[in-house]
């Protein structure tokens, strides 16, 4: 029960603080490079004045994109618009953009989820693919959600490094995934070794999963 009010707080304040970057910092950088776009019309027929506020104007669009994906890390309000496969596909994107080869393999149909279960799939997603880049020393991941009358299984696999579980299976991040999975009444599998990559597989059972 502790547990459950910790994750549960943390989404909360994660949510409000998303919720006011999103709404207000990023707000005000979009003005801002509204108003630079005007002052650099304005001045286009001075060069140095107008390359200086083209730079300033890249910059800015930069930090509102950082803003951007630091918001969604916080809370990611896409899934409560494109549901958890769409979330998937933004996720893995975000992570092909570090260099990471991901292949995604997506239910035909769009999964019917407990708004609980997408957080729970997504953050234990989020988690292991962040691992992938840190710790697999490998470039590629498979990322796989399946939906069957049974359950629901989100499969997150790479051929990396891997480790001995036996040493390693008490890791903050692991616990985290292992709290989640309990959390929503599912179960999570970790399988590991040296030099033979590893598999995480989230389960929930169907009559806990679905809408």
């Amino acid at each position: 029960m502790l547990v459950r009010r910790l994750i549960g707080g943390q989404e909360e304040e994660r949510r409000q603080i998303s919720r006011e970057l999103h709404d207000g910092l990023g707000q005000d950088i979009a003005a801002l490079a509204v108003k630079i776009e005007l002052m650099r019309t304005r001045s286009a027929g001075v060069e140095f004045a107008s390359t200086e506020l083209h730079e300033l104007q890249q910059q800015v669009v930069l930090l509102g994109h950082k803003i951007r994906v630091i918001s969604h890390n916080l809370h990611p309000g896409i899934l409560e618009h494109i549901g958890l496969a769409g979330g998937l596909h933004a996720l893995c994107r975000e992570f092909q953009q570090q260099g990471l080869r991901i292949r995604l393999v997506l239910p035909e149909a769009r999964p019917q989820l407990d708004d609980r279960i997408q957080l729970c799939l997504f953050r234990i997603a989020q988690e292991a693919l962040r691992n992938i880049v840190r710790h697999s020393r490998c470039n590629s991941a498979y990322v796989k959600l399946h939906q069957s009358e049974q359950s629901t299984v989100l499969t997150i696999r790479d051929r990396g490094a891997g480790f001995d579980f036996a040493q390693k299976g008490s890791g903050l991040g692991l616990i985290s995934m292992q709290e989640r999975a309990y959390l929503v009444q599912g179960s999570l599998e970790v399988k590991s070794a040296p030099g033979s990559g590893t598999k995480i597989r989230v389960i929930v059972p169907a009559e806990k999963a679905r809408l």
